[in-house]
């Protein structure tokens, strides 16, 4: 190896040692000698001139000196063979000059290559220090602008979201609550129609109740009717208005029940004064004569003087004995008259006056706080917000040509359009009222508060650039359910509002976080520069350690390679041969060892899996899913997870949280994976707040089409934060996954939550905390019980929450309440969300209803019948004089003969079509309908609904299971026989499945079954109503008085269209209410003739003892009638044959409905005494045996089967838990107890009182 650092060229040793003559050898001797000496001298200055340079430096300079160290040894064993090489002294001489030139030359080209690889060091570690000092001031300039500009996109977007809903509402304040008078409208007009009577001397009959669900609906606060009274007719109005048994029709029935619903004790106006010597009396609270009044402090009624046109107050609701009736309009608003000028809906000033009570001097004031204590039900101050009156045209008919014959004047508050329309975290939106009359208003929003800041436009000039603003002036048109509709005048005072936020609003977005990013981002870099340093002396050590093996390793490359390949060999790293030389072995060794049955998992690729130190899983579930799925079909569950699941897919995209999976109707996702989130716990607790606020828009929204109950569907959220692992199992059906603790814990998390609510653990409370969102975290009174887990305390989070000030949190410290801290939305006024509730029940119920009226349409298309509906109808058929609808009932029902052309018909239903003007009647109507249904716990518009929606549910599974799947696949390829295969249907569904009109009048009965039900038994409703008793002949007297209403209604001229649509001939509407009529009183369960009735039809139609013999001819017409009374019946009960959950709500609320007329004394006994027992007997002698019998039908597939085990299953819950839940029930309505009206002391029921154990239900 020594030889190496001698050059071959310098030195030529001869081919043989021994012919090299003695005198050869003394000069290179010589030179051997010396050469030590100078090599020595070398060295000590390379010594001298590098112990100025660093460690690093000298440390190189050392391995140069190395070379020298290696070539003296050479120069000495040259030197001990000089003599043999004496002969040749004069070339060996000059050789070894040139070599040691060389020598020099190499030694200090790596001298200037060391200094000036050092200066290169040197220069490239200042460089990167100023490139991490500006990186890192860039970068944090970077970050503060980011993060200042995201709270400030969000503010902008939660602004401008929040501005785009009030601005919706603004615009569907004439659209819709407006437009919701229009009903009350349509109804005087249709009034003075139907019964022949001239304007002005209409009386709407029921006017109080209408009025009170049209101010319900339009959030009006006073709607009354002043027809136009002349000259010529004046005096004959005075003495019409002032009629004894008119005013006893509508203003003392009125009074009256205003006095029983207790707001008639709101009214403390002080009757309003008449002028001395004034020939007029208010003292009735009818004014005797057509007076004026400016409604003015210190203002006097003075009775009208002659002129040409009045417009008197008639019939106003609410009613106040201050005497408004016959107060001309004319005399109070010039507005009045631009709606009969225009025939169009006018919107009057804009007035505001001071705050005060009703008892005030100033008549303005007293009136608007007496209509908001009447709104409110509770006595209540006018707080000085701003009020217009709305005045709508009153024609004297429907006809193109109409021409306007009063008005009806809407007082409203502009501010209760406001309320209750945005989440209680948007706080400080400013709202600006102004028209082209009056001087602005100015409003200020704060979640579901809205505060009159005052006149004038009193937003913050520097937000103008967010400004939101809406005009009614595009609307021309309200809708009122004619065909004509309303115009909307625009020429006076047209209304807009502009929307802006306020410095509170953008104060909720603006945080320390920018700042504290930056400062943590500068942080990073300056211990990214010190952990520099300290990397680049351990890289140094290093470099050390390898540049000398690489010096021996190129050492040896290069004595076998040139210095291309050398440099292509020392760039290159990869080794593909060797990798697909052992790939491929691995392969056939995997392969072998799989056919032996000993697979070795240590051979083969490596599973790809990693651990995930920081991440946040979250758990999400919809509460009550499995009891609301059990009442629909499954193309309806798959609807809402669809739909729900699209959604949070969306959300997840946008908040860059990674989806695990879907089990069910339960969500897994994680943030802090596959890519790292420092803030992953704030992204999964914004991501679940959105979830859940777009859990309740979506749910809400289809209700419409998914059914009752839909709407109140809620969410469950848990959260935990920890180490995950994450990784890919390989198989078929590969996919990511999540393994460890913090899953386990998170779905813990989300099973002990509550609905509504975002549930975390405490270690992914503390880092919220610590993140500087202490005030989105509260803590959940008491431990948490955690399968698995133990005792926990856990938290509720409440993101974009305001945060507390110090006395707030002072003043909430030690009291918590579980319910009212987390993470709960903030439901709207009771009222409010009941109405809408109620218009989301009818949209679903007119779709419904829609859907059944699809086939009708089918139908007659398949037979080439034409439609007639547009035409009049000479004659609406009735019932005889002195009749009632139990005479009607009949034992069999004519259904409709078999017809091939319903072949086609079936076939082409989906894609029928219903003319817009007929789902606009049937919305009509079935909104009709609802209003008829009082507000009972039990006995309501929404258990109307539950029951038609089981009503559609047995009526899809009517199918025929012979029906083989050959049969099925001919019938849908078009086959001939597929009138052969319907036929069968036919028969084997005894009729029903062809018989168009029998189906929706099936779906029409359940609607109307329970329509004006009062909440108590047909005994104790004969006791009250002895009248409705007498009509109704005592028996079934609730169901027959549903039928009578809603008959009524379908018979009116407002409905003639609907009518004739579906009954185009007498025969067919004759047949429809026979239909309505077996249907509707098949629900009265308690008539001892009707079971003993249905008990021998049954046994006719069923069994088959050979006692009962029916014609062949009428017996399939026999079976389908008691299959539809069974359908309606099972429906009526079907919450005991559904979900224990399902049953216990319906449970709770007729035990609520039966409590309550114990309390006022419309029956008897507590219910409590006898609701366990009761329930026990009424599942054994009615629900299961009604049950079976649907299963004898055989013709509901597996409904039967489903309906009997549930009901079985819920007997045996109750059971066992019912004590305890009768317990809770009484614990939950003590509140009725308090309220109890006296009874008398009877310990048991009277004779002939209902109770669901009753010996009539076993008859059944």
């Amino acid at each position: 190896m020594e030889m190496n650092s001698v050059s071959t060229n310098d030195m030529v040793l001869p081919a043989s040692s021994s012919t090299t003559s003695a005198a050869s050898t003394f000069p290179n001797e010589l030179e051997a000698v010396s050469k030590p000496s100078r090599i020595q001298a070398k060295e000590t200055e390379f010594r001298n001139e590098f112990d100025a340079h660093d460690d690093e430096d000298q440390s190189l300079a050392r391995s140069i000196v190395s070379i020298h160290d290696d070539e003296s040894s050479a120069s000495s064993r040259i030197s001990g063979e000089g003599h043999q090489q004496y002969t040749d002294s004069s070339t060996s001489s000059q050789n070894y000059k040139n070599d040691e030139a060389k020598s020099r030359n190499k030694d200090k080209e790596e001298e200037q290559f060391v200094r000036r690889e050092t200066q290169q060091v040197f220069c490239l570690r200042i460089v990167v220090v100023a490139i991490l000092m500006c990186a890192g001031a860039a970068v944090s300039l970077v970050v503060y602008l980011i993060t200042s500009n995201a709270e400030t996109d969000e503010f902008e977007s939660s602004f401008q979201s929040a501005a785009r809903k009030i601005t919706d509402t603004f615009l569907a304040i004439p659209t819709v609550n407006i437009g919701a008078v229009g009903a009350l409208v349509v109804a005087n007009v249709a009034h003075g129609v139907d019964h022949f009577r001239e304007w002005p001397f209409v009386t709407l009959s029921s006017f109080q109740q209408r009025s009170d669900a049209t101010k319900r609906l339009s959030l009006a606060l006073q709607t009354c009717v002043a027809p136009i009274v002349t000259r010529e007719n004046r005096a004959e109005w005075e003495f019409f208005s002032n009629n004894s048994s008119l005013r006893e029709e509508w203003f003392t029935d009125g009074i009256d029940y205003q006095v029983e619903r207790g707001s008639m004790q709101l009214d403390t106006r002080t009757r309003i004064p008449v002028a001395p010597g004034e020939d007029l009396d208010l003292s009735s609270g009818v004014g005797s004569r057509i007076f004026h009044y400016g409604f003015e402090e210190g203002d006097e009624a003075h009775v009208s003087s002659d002129k040409d046109m009045y417009l008197p107050v008639y019939q106003i609701s609410p009613i106040s004995l201050a005497g408004d009736v016959n107060m001309d309009l004319l005399s109070t608003s010039t507005f009045a008259a631009f709606t009969v000028e225009n025939a169009a809906v006018v919107f009057g000033r804009l007035h505001r006056d001071p705050p005060g009570p009703s008892n005030s001097s100033n008549p303005r004031i007293a009136l608007m706080a007496t209509l908001i204590s009447f709104a409110s039900d509770k006595k209540a101050m006018y707080e000085g917000d701003a009020y217009s009156m709305v005045f709508l045209p009153l024609f004297h008919d429907f006809s193109p040509e109409r021409k306007v014959v009063g008005v009806m004047r809407v007082m409203i508050q502009w501010g209760r359009y406001f309320r209750d329309i945005l989440p209680d975290e948007r706080n400080g939106i400013i709202v600006v009222l102004e028209n082209e009359c009056d001087a602005p208003f100015t409003y200020q929003i704060d979640g579901a508060i809205v505060t009159a800041l005052g006149t004038g436009d009193l937003h913050d000039s520097s937000f103008g650039y967010l400004k939101q603003k809406a005009s009614l002036q595009g609307i021309d048109r309200i809708e009122d359910g004619t065909a004509f509709g309303m115009s909307l005048y625009h020429g006076k005072c047209p209304y807009s509002i502009s929307v802006y936020p306020s410095t509170s609003m953008e104060n909720d977005y603006k945080s320390n976080t920018p700042i504290v990013m930056t400062f943590s981002v500068a942080m990073v870099f300056l211990l990214t520069i010190f952990m520099f340093f300290v990397y680049d002396r351990l890289v140094e050590r290093r470099q050390r350690l390898i540049l000398k093996k690489a010096e021996r390793t190129n050492a040896i490359v290069s004595s076998l390679f040139p210095k291309t390949v050398r440099e292509r060999l020392m760039e290159e790293t990869t080794n593909n041969d060797q990798q697909k030389k052992k790939g491929l072995f691995l392969a056939g060794q995997q392969h072998r060892q799989m056919e032996n049955g000993d697979f070795d998992p240590h051979v083969g690729p490596a599973p790809i899996a990693d651990l995930f130190p920081h991440a946040t899983v979250l758990f999400a579930d919809i509460a009550g899913f499995t009891a609301w799925s059990s009442t629909r079909e499954p193309a309806q569950v798959f609807t809402l997870l669809q739909a729900v699941y699209k959604e949070f897919d969306s959300i997840a995209h946008k908040r860059n949280v990674f989806k695990v999976e879907t089990i069910g109707d339960s969500y897994v996702a994680v943030t802090g994976l596959p890519d790292p989130q420092p803030l992953h716990f704030i992204i999964m607790a914004r991501f679940a707040q959105d979830c859940m606020v777009q859990m309740d828009y979506i749910v809400k929204k289809l209700e419409k089409s998914l059914g009752p109950d839909t709407g109140d569907l809620k969410m469950r959220f848990g959260l935990h934060s920890g180490p995950v692992t994450g990784g890919v199992l390989a198989g078929e059906r590969s996919r990511f996954q999540l393994f460890g603790d913090t899953v386990n814990t998170a779905a813990r998390m989300e099973s002990t939550g509550a609905p509504c609510k975002i549930h975390c653990s405490q270690t992914t409370a503390e880092l919220l905390m610590g993140a500087g969102k202490g005030h989105w975290v509260t803590p959940r009174e008491g431990a948490v019980e955690a399968k698995g887990k133990g005792v926990l305390r856990t938290f509720w989070v409440h993101p974009r929450a305001n945060k507390p000030t110090s006395e707030t949190a002072t003043s909430k410290s030690g009291s918590s309440n579980e319910n009212s801290d987390g993470n709960e939305l903030q439901l709207l006024d009771p009222q409010v969300e009941k109405a809408q509730k109620q218009k989301r029940l009818v949209d679903w119920m007119t779709e419904l209803m829609v859907e059944y009226v699809k086939p009708i349409v089918a139908k007659r298309s398949a037979v080439g019948a034409k439609h007639s509906w547009a035409s009049k109808s000479s004659q609406v058929w009735a019932p005889k004089a002195g009749s009632s609808p139990i005479d009607e009932l009949v034992e069999i029902i004519q259904l409709a003969p078999f017809d091939e052309n319903m072949v086609d018909a079936v076939i082409e239903r989906p894609n029928a079509t219903v003319p817009d003007e007929i789902r606009e009647l049937v919305r009509e109507y079935v909104a009709a309908i609802a209003m008829t249904y009082r507000d009972n716990p039990f006995h309501n518009f929404e258990h109307a609904c539950h029951v038609t929606m089981s009503v559609a549910k047995f009526l899809k599974r009517v199918v025929a299971p012979k029906v083989n799947s050959t049969q099925l696949e001919k019938w849908k390829q078009g086959y001939t026989d597929a009138k052969e295969v319907h036929s069968h249907m036919h028969d084997y569904t005894h009729g029903i499945h062809g018989d168009t009109l029998a189906l929706f009048a099936m779906v029409f009965s359940a609607l109307i079954h329970d329509a004006d039900h009062r909440g108590v038994s047909n005994v104790q409703l004969i006791k009250e109503d002895q009248h409705l008793a007498m009509i109704f002949k005592n028996q079934s007297v609730a169901e027959q008085n549903s039928l009578d209403i809603a008959w009524k209604l379908f018979a009116s001229d407002q409905f003639e269209k609907l009518r004739m649509f579906l009954c185009p001939t007498q025969i067919e509407l004759r047949r429809f209410r026979q239909i309505i009529v077996n249907i509707v009183l098949a629900t009265d369960i308690f008539d001892k003739e009707l079971n003993e009735l249905r008990k021998v039809r049954w046994n006719k139609a069923f069994a088959d003892d050979g006692k009962h013999q029916v014609p062949a001819s009428h017996e399939n017409d026999l079976r389908a009638t008691i299959v539809i009374e069974h359908i309606i019946q099972a429906s009526d009960v079907s919450h005991t044959m559904q979900h224990w959950h399902i049953y216990q709500k319906w449970n709770k609320r007729l035990f609520q409905e039966m409590l309550m007329a114990y309390r006022d004394g419309r029956m008897a006994v507590d219910p409590a005494t006898f609701w366990y027992q009761g329930e026990l007997g009424f599942f054994d002698n009615y629900i299961i045996p009604l049950a079976k019998k649907l299963e004898e039908c055989n013709v509901f597939g597996v409904s039967s089967d489903e309906c009997l085990i549930y009901a079985k299953r819920n007997r045996d819950e109750w059971a066992a838990r019912g004590e305890d839940q009768v317990a809770s029930m009484v614990e939950e309505f003590q509140y009725i107890y308090k309220g109890k009206a006296p009874v008398g002391e009877e310990t048991a029921p009277p004779k002939g009182l209902i109770t669901r154990n009753d010996q009539s239900i076993q008859e059944a």
